[in-house]
Parts: structure tokens; sequence; C-alpha cells
């Protein structure tokens, strides 16, 4: 009895066991079967991730093995690394090597602390690129490693630097005067340039309002034309009046361009500034000197003409004008050699081209009157250089010396018929003694 009871217990213990034993069964193949996608939806969402995955192994002679890599690896660097699986990393990557970049994952797997640096650079025969890199303990002797090709970016970088640094040397080099304002009209920008013609340093004045630098008597006008280019609308070679530190007042020519932001709006304001003051006192005391040298080449008794590198007549006086028998617009533009005769020519170019090298030039040469007829004239000739010592023209001063050669000319008459109308000296030995006479001229009386 006892025994079929046991009998009956037993059976039911064992099919209760195998029960129990068959739903564990189930659900163990449920959660494995649940483990694997679980495992395949990571794989997918690992190699379908835009970063770049590495886990290394750190083996017990501090080797860094390459474990796993997810298919992004692979289009980032465009290898297969199933062929790399397995290999240190400085067989993997023999770049690398080095580098810091293996020490930095060794210290990751020792002390848990993760490492990012936005700038590797990598370089083989196979790929190659600038890498942003995160490395992190994955597990005890494992480190994870995301990286991303960041070479367009630090292309980019690089370039926007190179061509800020360029236009800042430009601006700090410029000889005219670069400033820019803010929204809230605001100095942003305020170059030496700037600070030799206001007296004003960047450091005393930058984020300040520009009104506070700026005279009253020009706030009216400095706000149209920031309104303007607040507008949309820059000015461009406009004369204004402006005021140094010390009160000197300024000439200065002001063009302006609005300055915009990534999204295209209106930023600020960029502003150049030509200081017109000391080159207006050079053009005044030029025209005052050039009008001193007219008026005394007018008032000269002498002709002056100058003349451009080519020979062509650029400036004649009334003196010379009337000497030749033209109007002085007739002569300007006209090549010097053409009022010069033809049989003094050939001296008179020799005598331009000496002056191109720097000599001075004394020389008699005959020149065409607008009839037609020759007037002899003496020419004293220079060349004009400018600070670099190029050849712009010549000047000369002629003088008419047909009345000396006249004068000459009677002169010689003169002696000739003296030399014709006095007797010759008697023979030596014959004549008389001590009492003889002198030979008498013609209408000249003896003593």
């Amino acid at each position: 009895m006892e025994s079929g009871i046991w009998s009956v217990l037993v059976a039911g213990f064992a099919a209760l066991a195998a029960c129990v034993l068959a739903r564990n069964l189930g659900r163990r193949r449920r959660a494995e079967t649940a483990l694997r996608e679980t495992e395949r939806c990571h794989a997918e969402i690992l190699n379908a991730l835009p970063l770049g995955l590495y886990t290394y192994r750190l083996e017990a002679d501090d080797r860094l093995i390459l474990v796993w890599a997810n298919a992004a690896a692979d289009r980032i660097l465009g290898l297969e690394h199933r062929d790399l699986i397995g290999k240190p990393i400085e067989e993997a990557f023999p770049s690398l090597a080095a580098t810091e970049v293996p020490e930095r994952y060794r210290e990751v797997i020792r002390t848990g602390r993760s490492w990012f640096n936005d700038r590797v650079e990598y370089q083989d025969e196979r790929c190659g690129g600038l890498f942003r890199v995160y490395a992190f303990r994955l597990r005890p002797q494992e480190v994870a490693v995301a990286f991303s090709d960041v070479t367009h970016h630090w292309r980019l970088h690089d370039e926007l630097q190179e061509y800020y640094f360029r236009n800042d040397a430009i601006i700090q080099a410029s000889p005219a005067g670069i400033a820019a304002i803010d929204r809230n009209r605001r100095l942003l920008l305020w170059n030496p340039a700037c600070e030799r013609i206001f007296g004003w340093s960047a450091d005393e004045i930058l984020g300040r309002p520009l009104d506070e630098i700026m005279p009253e008597f020009a706030h009216e006008d400095s706000r149209r034309i920031q309104d303007l280019a607040f507008a949309g609308e820059g000015v461009r070679d406009v004369e204004v009046v402006q005021q140094r530190r010390d009160g000197t007042r300024l000439r200065l020519r002001l063009s302006t361009a609005p300055l915009y932001d990534a999204k295209g709006e209106i930023a600020g304001v960029m502003a150049l500034i030509l200081d017109l003051t000391e080159r207006l006192a050079v053009e005044q005391a030029l025209q005052q000197s050039e009008g001193r040298w007219r008026w005394l080449a007018e008032t000269a008794q002498e002709g002056v003409w100058m003349t451009d590198a080519a020979g062509a007549v650029t400036f004649m006086n009334e003196e010379l004008a009337r000497l030749l028998g033209y109007e002085r617009q007739q002569a300007l533009g006209r090549h010097f050699l053409e009022f010069v005769a033809p049989e003094s020519r050939e001296r008179a170019a020799e005598a331009f081209e000496e002056l191109k090298v720097g000599l001075r030039r004394r020389l008699e040469l005959a020149f065409l009157h607008r009839d037609g007829r020759t007037i002899p004239v003496l020419v004293s000739g220079c060349g004009n250089f400018n600070e670099e010592g190029r050849f712009l023209g010549a000047l000369g001063m002629i003088t008419d010396i047909t009345r000396p050669r006249r004068l000459e000319e009677e002169l010689c008459r003169l002696r000739d018929t003296l030399t014709e109308r006095v007797p010759k000296p008697a023979a030596e030995g014959a004549g008389s003694t001590s009492g003889a006479s002198r030979p008498k001229v013609a209408g000249v009386r003896g003593p």
C-alpha cells in the first residue's frame, strides 16, 4: 500500500518536474531566441551607424589585438577589416605605431577613463585622412573605439583659418583705415591705420559706441551713412569732415558696405577710410608751386617747353609759341622734332637720348617757323625723373639767337672790310727810318 502511494507520488513529481523542465526549456529557448534577435538588431544598428567601431583586446604581453570592426569602418576607410581581425594594432595600422594612439588605448583599459581626440591624422598606402576618435573601456581588457572621418571638416577649418589670417594681415597692414561696427553700432574692428588717423588705440575704443569718439558736428552725416548701410546700401568715395582725438579737423574719403552673418542678415557695417588731409595739403602746395613755375615760364624772355618720355610736347610758353608762329594748343601733343629743322633733327634726337640717362645738354639748333623759315636757337635741356629714377620727359629753354647771329655776321663783314682797306706792311729792310708814317685807314684819322 505504502509502496503504491510512493510510486504515485514519485510519478507525480516526475511529471511535475518534466512539466517544469519543459516550461523552463521553452523559456530558455525563447530567451535565447530573443537574445539572438537582440544581438542581430544591435549588430544591424552598429553596422548602420555612420561611425566606425573597433574593439581591441589587451593581451598579457601588452599587445592590442583587433577583435571586431563594424561595416561602417569598412566604408569609412575603404578596407576589408576581416583581413585585419586578430592582428596587433601596429600591424593592422602601421602608421599608428609612431603616434600616441596605441598607448592611449592601453591607458583606457587600465584606468577606465575614456579618451577623445578631435583630430587624429592617419596615412598609409591603403587609406588616410583626419579622424575624430573616442575610446572607452568596454569590459575588462577590452577597449571600444568609435571614429568618424572629419577630413572635409578640418580642410574647411584650415582654409577658413588661412583665409582669416590672410585677411587679418591685409587689414593690419593696410595704409587705409578699416573699421567695423555691429548691430548696436559698437566698434568691433579698428585697424592700425585708424589708430594713426584718429589718434585712438583699438584697446581704448573697441566695444564702445561709435558716436562716443565722433564730434557732434559729424553725428548727423555719420548716422545717415550708417542707416544706408544697415538698409543694404553702402556709399563709395564720399568726402566727410571728422576730428582727431586732439581736436584737429580731418578731411576723409569714406566707403562703406554692409556685413552679413551666416543667415544672410545684416550684422554690421564695415568702412574703408582714406585720410585726405595730408594729400590735400601736398596737392595745394604742389598747385602753388606749379603756379609759380608757370608764372616764371610765362614771364620769361626765353622760350620754355616740356615733353613727355616719348618726346610729345606737353607744355609750351607764349614766348616760344610766338617764336615758332603757333598757337600753344596747336603745338601740344606734337613731337618736338616736328619743330626742328631737318638739318638739326639728328643732333636733337641724340641730345634727347642723352637727357634720358641724366645728362644735360646745351647746343645750337635750327628750328622751323610755321611759315617754313629756319630760326637759329640755343637750346639748354635736362631730364625730368620721378622718385624711382624713371624718365618722365624733358625740359628745354630756347633762346632765339637770330639777332646775335646777325650781329656776328655784321662784325665779320666789317672785319673783312677793314682788313681789305688796310695797306699791307712794306717788305723787311726797305722803307723809311724811324720817321716813317703809319698806315691810314679810310675814314679813320690818325693821331
